[in-house]
């Protein structure tokens, strides 16, 4: 990568330093990435964990009619 930079015009100081930052942020990109993906993976076991337990809650059986105590 040091080469590219020369090749641009750069000084083998600065190509170095340039190179070094290019192969910084390229880390920080893959980075980033794989935390995504770790977030939606995390986010869709926690989902499938939760589908279960919906399903398994019942809806509340209407309640019957009371008598009418008259006084």
């Amino acid at each position: 990568m040091t080469e590219y930079f020369v090749a641009q015009g750069s000084t083998m100081l600065q190509a170095k330093q340039q190179a070094i930052g290019w192969v910084g942020r390229l880390i920080a990109r893959q980075a980033s990435l794989l935390a995504y993906v770790d977030v939606f993976r995390y986010c869709a076991v926690i989902t499938a964990l939760i589908v279960p337990l919906a399903l398994l809650l019942r809806s509340p059986s209407p309640e019957k009619p009371r008598p009418h105590l008259e006084a």
